[in-house]
């Protein structure tokens, strides 16, 4: 049974590969065909770029016709992350059988991104929770006086405005104190620190989000 309901998962698959400049990295040519029977997907494209060899690639799936994306969190597998070689007949497979419920999915659409840049954040010096948040999705979490030291988050952006929002949650009793540092590359585009865990509260004392602030990413 689970071999036939997946054989109907897909009836319509639409591609999206992104370019902006002719200097900039492009995404061409982008196919999706799911495997008959099976719940898997083969998506192939082009990868071109003028100044790097190697590019980072991610892969966006929309259920209602590009109205909203996600990046699925397993299921993914070949030319894609960091290091794919630009080039033609680029390939990766998608286990959407395992990542979506077995129904007749009608509008899928798949999007391909390149970047020649990682993004990658860090959180330090944090008295009690530090939180970072991906287009609303948690994806870091720090405790008292913990260190995350430098995260990717690069997979988890998508074309268009991206979102990143660092939180810190106080306790009951005591101060509280963040260290937020956002990079694009090597390059630090945003970054923000107050108080001294154990020694000096950043504001007064008191429970609940202490710091909210979210950086806008354009891919």
């Amino acid at each position: 049974m689970r071999q036939n309901r997946a054989a109907f998962l897909i009836a319509a698959l639409a591609c999206a590969g992104l370019a902006a400049t002719a200097a900039d990295p492009s995404v061409t040519n982008v196919r999706a065909q799911q495997r008959p029977g099976t719940g898997y997907v083969d998506i192939t494209y082009d990868l071109a770029n003028a100044d790097t060899a190697t590019l980072y690639v991610t892969v966006a799936v929309s259920t209602n016709g590009g109205a909203v994306y996600f990046i699925p969190a397993s299921g993914l597998s070949g030319d894609l992350g960091n290091s794919v070689a630009r080039g033609t007949g680029r390939k990766i497979v998608w286990n959407a059988g395992a990542a979506l419920p077995p129904k007749l999915y009608s509008n899928v659409r798949v999007r391909v991104t390149a970047s020649e840049t990682l993004y990658t954040v860090r959180v330090y010096n944090i008295d009690d929770w530090g939180r970072v948040y991906v287009n609303g999705v948690l994806l870091i979490t720090v405790g008292y006086g913990g260190d995350s030291d430098w995260v990717d988050i690069t997979k988890h952006l998508i074309n268009g405005s991206n979102t990143v929002r660092f939180t810190v949650e106080n306790g009951v009793y005591g101060g509280w104190t963040y260290g937020f540092t956002l990079r694009k590359g090597d390059e630090v585009i945003w970054q923000d620190e107050a108080g001294v865990v154990g020694r000096e509260s950043a504001g007064p004392e008191g429970a609940g989000i202490k710091f909210d602030h979210t950086v806008m990413i354009e891919m």
